[in-house]
């Protein structure tokens, strides 16, 4: 694998030059110290800029960028088609089994269908299943089939005694997600403030009483995924937060209707529910150990241009030669980075073995886990 990139650009020339031009601005600071002050100031100055040397040539040593693909929190093997239902407000104080949930939202799927007025509710229960379908289809790992598609296929067979394997059967999916909002407020508070304002006529400051008027609204939501093979509930997951928005009181036509504060707090939990049902890329760095060796250097400056095999056949020639510990440490991160993750495990535990340091065992860790996600997602996409 010429170049060794795992779906990223492995670039830090930019890097470099930072820690070389900041390096030569130390330098020359030094300089001009030792010309314009006295012994003591250039004595202090001298351990300053020592110990700002140093942390700043810690901080260049490499870092490869990469792209990760990590596995879905939830394991939705062999599920590629979702049918998603309604979610329907059922107040906290209420308390519903999933299964009276789950035929509340059958009923909501045939009422929607008449129209009419809609409440700020109805328009929050609405929201909900338009961004967890927009979610969904974004993550190009499933096909979702929507309510009204849903709402179709049932009404050409007979809408009795529906549950989730038939309506599965129906519409050919694999999977059924349907949920609750169980929180959903909205209100003001008022408070009174003193605060320095300038007084228009005289242009001074002076203290007065400022009413203020904050607006605050709360959502809370659970979403289940039910097999719609056996009808049971797989997962379930729940989410809550709050947004506030702050005007005076003479203002207060600036503040966001409820209804908008709303939308955003839904839009802020559906990243999570990406990562939590489909497999997701990060961005990561892994940090190479700096090492005096020429040899090494050269293998950096190879990393440094990309060509990772040239750099590898150098780290391990260095490592089986001396066991030099920085050698054995990048080796086994660039098996990693050019997609040899057992390889670099296997050469990790040894350099671990001869050098049980806390930051090569914590790497040695990181890897095992790594191994692990992989593993997991290699099922979710088999």
């Amino acid at each position: 694998m010429s170049g060794g990139q795992i779906d990223g650009v492995y670039s830090l020339k930019g890097e470099e030059l930072f820690c070389k031009y900041t390096t030569v601005r130390l330098k020359f600071s030094v300089e001009k110290e030792r010309r314009g002050s006295l012994m003591k100031r250039r004595f202090a100055g001298s351990l300053l800029v020592f110990f700002v040397l140093y942390g700043v040539c810690t901080g260049c040593a490499t870092k490869i960028p990469v792209t990760v693909t990590k596995p879905a929190e939830i394991n939705m093997a062999s599920t590629r088609k979702i049918a998603l239902l309604d979610f329907p407000y059922v107040p906290k104080h209420e308390t519903i089994t999933a299964e009276d949930l789950f035929k509340l939202a059958l009923k909501k799927l045939f009422k929607s269908a008449l129209g009419g007025m809609k409440t700020i509710q109805e328009e929050v229960e609405e929201y909900v299943v338009e961004r967890f379908i927009l979610t969904l289809v974004q993550t190009n790992y499933f096909h979702v089939v929507g309510t009204q598609e849903i709402r179709e296929e049932l009404e050409r067979a007979s809408r009795s005694d529906v549950d989730a394997v038939r309506i599965g059967k129906a519409v050919g999916a694999q999977a059924i997600i349907h949920g609750e909002i169980y929180l959903m407020k909205a209100w003001d508070d008022e408070t009174v403030e003193m605060e320095d304002r300038e007084d228009s006529i005289t242009n001074q400051n002076v203290k007065v009483a400022v009413t203020w008027v904050t607006r605050r609204a709360e959502i809370g939501l659970k979403y289940y995924v039910v097999n719609t093979e056996t009808g049971i509930i797989i997962a379930n997951r729940s989410f809550e937060s709050s947004s506030e928005s702050r005007e005076e009181k003479e203002n207060t036509h600036y503040l966001p209707d409820p209804l908008e504060m709303y939308k955003g707090i839904i839009d802020s939990f559906m990243s999570q529910v990406a990562r939590q049902l489909a497999p997701y890329r990060v961005q990561e760095a892994r940090r190479l150990m700096k090492d005096k060796n020429p040899q090494m250097k050269a293998a950096d400056r190879y990393v440094k241009g990309g060509i990772y095999d040239s750099a590898l056949d150098i780290y391990l020639d260095v490592w089986k030669s001396s066991k030099n510990v920085a050698a054995g440490y990048n080796a086994a991160i660039l098996y990693e980075v050019t997609g040899d993750l057992d390889a670099g495990i296997t050469l990790m535990k040894q350099v671990v073995d001869a050098h049980p340091e806390r930051r090569i065992m914590k790497e040695y860790n990181r890897m095992l886990n790594a191994k692990q996600e992989q593993e997991r997602l290699l099922k979710q996409l088999s």
